[in-house]
């Protein structure tokens, strides 16, 4: 039928479906940085763990402040 089945990441132990963003789940990158707050980590943790910075994380998890 066409489906394609959908790809599932894990990060820091929690398991996400991910997808294209206009599909209404979340990338792979967000899935990381969101299965990383529900693992009790800080923006900061998962900023160093993923290797960005600080700010990129927080314009992630609030895209309303960003541009």
């Amino acid at each position: 039928m066409g489906t394609k089945a959908k790809e599932a990441i894990e990060f820091t132990g929690y398991h996400c479906r991910v997808e294209r963003q206009d599909q209404g789940l979340p990338t792979a990158w967000q899935a990381q940085i969101i299965a990383g707050l529900a693992a009790g980590m800080t923006q900061k943790e998962i900023a160093r763990l993923r290797g960005v910075s600080l700010a990129t994380i927080k314009a992630l998890l609030n895209p309303s402040t960003s541009g």
